[in-house]
């Protein structure tokens, strides 16, 4: 018998495709409409008017000289009013990353994308005086590591194979293949790893962080030295990181 889905569960089809040109310029600041139209596949007519809709209500504006879009002055003040609520947030996610730390003897961070990068926002070094380093506002590549693959690994799929796209046309060296296998695989079991890809003595382990609709989030992650990995403490950190994930996401 065919089941009809709650009110709560149905998705409008035209708010989900205003939203997804939004989320276009979290890797642009500026962007044509065939720019649009190549990240988000979505008609070039129905572009133009979801666009109007969005800069009618101030959250798209539109250079009248060059036809480019970019987020309007209401998209501002909603991060205005999101700063506010996060540095309430923020104070209690310090609190967990404490315990992660003291739990765990290793360094923890809180990373969301940022552009082609991952940015570091919160985070809470190890005590130990071989550690790893991180300050809170730094950027790291969304093309390794063990944080970059658990955030690539939930993300939309067609926004994901942007950033493959981009990745593979931009860094030299870098095996487009082998990293989306390891996204794959970090799909499949619900958490990343990494051993020195960033660094060459470092180590990574990373669980997804979603916000309470279900959307994906962040990326909470444990890194330390090479030397002090073992696979006993492997298993240590992701049950300290699946307890704390579930934490985060109460919060969210």
């Amino acid at each position: 018998m065919f089941k009809e889905s709650k009110e709560s569960e149905k998705i409008v089809d035209s708010v989900a495709s205003a939203l997804t040109i939004l989320d276009c310029f979290e890797s642009a600041p500026s962007l044509s409409l065939g720019d649009i139209h190549e990240r988000t596949g979505i008609n070039k007519t129905r572009i133009m008017r979801l666009a109007g809709t969005l800069r009618h209500m101030g959250y798209v504006a539109q250079d009248p000289a060059t036809g480019r879009y970019a987020l309007g002055p209401k998209v501002h003040s909603l991060g205005g009013c999101l700063s506010k609520s996060y540095l309430n947030i923020k104070v209690l996610l310090n609190s967990f990353m404490k315990e992660i730390v003291e739990e765990t003897g290793e360094t923890a961070s809180f990373f969301v994308v940022h552009g082609f990068q991952r940015l570091c926002l919160v985070r809470e070094e190890s005590k130990n005086a071989v550690r790893y380093v991180i300050n809170e506002g730094e950027e790291r590549p969304l093309y390794k590591g063990a944080p970059s693959k658990a955030l690539l690994a939930f993300l939309p799929e067609e926004r994901r194979e942007t950033f493959l796209s981009h990745f593979a046309t931009t860094q030299k060296g870098y095996d487009a293949d082998a990293f989306r296998r390891q996204i794959v695989e970090a799909k499949e079991q619900g958490y990343a790893s990494s051993m020195a890809e960033v660094s060459p003595d470092s180590y990574s382990i990373a669980v997804p962080v979603f916000c309470g609709f279900g959307k994906f989030y962040a990326a909470l992650a444990v890194s330390g030295p090479i030397s002090r990995y073992s696979e006993e403490k492997k298993e240590k950190i992701l049950k300290t990181l699946s307890l704390y994930k579930e934490k985060f996401e109460s919060l969210l």
